[in-house]
């Protein structure tokens, strides 16, 4: 069951958290704003971002979307304001919650297998339609490298009405963990992004995503607000990778991109493009393997065996399935110069800082 109380720490405590300075300034580290869809058959009421890691609570949560502070009121998206929820000997919990009065909710993601992403983040002052799209976006950022990282639609609870709960499985949009090299003395530091690609725990394989990216460096800090797709810095970036199958499997490692970041540049942003591989088309049709017909999706376990474009970088109509969603990841490698009081309890250095999505089964 998922009241919306007990242990919230919610907009006041971050508000005492932060007393002092701006809850918009930026920090070392990871910032990740995403559009996701609603693709579990049923309208939701809320999301959570989890961060299962003992180590953090909400004085680690400086940045949420629509959260206090933001430069913007809390109604850019369908839930308002997030609350932040510390579990002590666990991690941290940001949920995005609708109310419930009267018998009804006060707002609800459309859920679809078929929505065609736009030229703009689903969110009030991007997406056409919106609040009836079937898609969301969403952000976080932390101080400090979270060990794990958990996406969930939140839905009702039809044996406690009124209350919301996780829906049965994680959402499956990769996240990218970065990691930084410092470099040799003088020389600007290697900014890297791998991709953990989620799959079910327990499970050797999961399922298979195409991807594009794209990147974008500049010469300042950047912030939540950036990462959204009508802002320039997305809008703007270069293509980094046209496509890419990406599939969680025996031997597979994490697709990733690295680099000095140019002269003078303190941030990096990678945009990430994910949809899902049809597998019903490649579990019907063929390709000839040493002379045997072969199914381009192993029947017996989901592997994606081959492409029709040799190298799996170049998905035809048939193989490109329903858009997951998207992340706007951004990397600081600098913090602003920090205002009094607001930043005198952050004492953490440049370190090898990443986050991980990975899937519940």
């Amino acid at each position: 069951m998922y009241p919306s109380k007990n242990k919230l720490i919610g907009i006041a405590a971050l508000a005492a958290t932060l007393v002092g300075g701006q809850a918009s300034a930026s920090t070392y580290g990871p910032l990740a704003n995403f559009d996701v869809v609603n693709d579990t058959g049923s309208e939701t009421h809320g999301f959570e971002i989890e961060i299962e890691d003992s180590s953090f609570d909400h004085t680690r949560i400086p940045d949420t979307f629509g959260g206090l502070g933001r430069g913007f009121p809390s109604t850019v998206e369908r839930y308002g304001a997030p609350t932040i929820t510390d579990i002590p000997g666990f991690g941290v919990r940001i949920d995005y919650m609708a109310t419930f009065g009267g018998g009804v909710w006060s707002a609800g993601t459309a859920s679809s297998t078929s929505y065609v992403p736009g030229s703009d983040s689903c969110w009030s002052g991007g997406s056409i339609g919106y609040p009836n799209v079937p898609c969301d976006h969403f952000g976080v950022g932390t101080i400090g490298s979270p060990a794990k990282i958990n996406y969930r639609w939140l839905v009702e609870d039809a044996a406690h009405p009124g209350t919301l709960k996780p829906f049965a499985t994680n959402v499956s949009l990769p996240s990218p963990n970065w990691i930084v090299n410092p470099g040799l003395p003088g020389a600007q530091p290697v900014v890297r992004a791998e991709i953990e690609i989620p799959h079910p725990e327990g499970n050797p394989r999961g399922d298979a995503f195409w991807v594009k990216i794209y990147k974008t460096e500049v010469d300042h800090p950047i912030e939540l607000e950036n990462l959204l797709l009508d802002d320039a810095l997305v809008a703007g970036a270069q293509t980094e990778i046209e496509w890419e199958l990406l599939q969680a499997k025996p031997g597979a490692g994490m697709a990733f991109n690295e680099g000095a970041l140019g002269a003078g540049n303190q941030a990096v942003v990678r945009r990430y493009e994910f949809y899902k591989y049809n597998k019903d088309w490649g579990s019907l049709n063929t390709y000839l393997d040493n002379g045997v017909e072969t199914t381009y999706v192993d029947p017996l376990n989901g592997e994606v065996t081959a492409c029709v474009v040799d190298g799996c970088n170049a998905p035809t109509a048939d193989e490109l399935g329903s858009f997951v969603g998207r992340q706007m990841a951004g990397f600081n490698l600098a913090a602003p110069v920090p205002e009094t009081n607001t930043w005198a309890m952050i004492t953490v250095g440049l370190a090898l800082l990443g986050m991980r999505l990975r899937r519940r089964g």
